[in-house]
């Protein structure tokens, strides 16, 4: 998975989390967020972390 578990752990782990509640606070803020009903949105799992359907939008 993309931050691991156990004694080794990505270094960047807290900044990488900090830029995502920023990032997250922007659009939340910007745009009205709804999910397309009936739409899976699941983890692919690789070496970067990813969504298996990508995130559709209507």
């Amino acid at each position: 998975m993309a931050f691991n578990c156990g004694p080794r752990t990505c270094l960047g782990k807290e900044v990488a989390f900090t830029q995502l509640k920023t990032a997250a606070a922007a659009v939340l803020k910007e745009f009205r967020v709804v999910m397309v009903e009936g739409h899976v949105v699941a983890p692919k799992v690789s070496i970067i972390l990813q969504m298996r359907n990508g995130l559709k939008h209507g």
